[in-house]
């Protein structure tokens, strides 16, 4: 139930959001397949990738 509703609310994000989406992923899976967690270094990362989109 709770992810038919998840779906509905992407559908409805502007392609904007979904770049922002596909970035936290990456950044996500990233720091997976390191298998080190950093908060802090995952923060950097998004935000730089944010910067690489066009800013917030």
């Amino acid at each position: 139930m709770q992810q038919s509703r998840n779906v509905v609310v992407l559908d409805i994000l502007p392609a904007s959001a979904h770049r922002y989406i596909d970035c936290f992923t990456q950044v996500y899976t990233r720091l997976k397949e390191t298998c080190t967690y950093n908060s802090y270094s995952s923060i950097d990362s998004t935000l730089h990738c944010i910067e690489r989109l066009g800013g917030v």
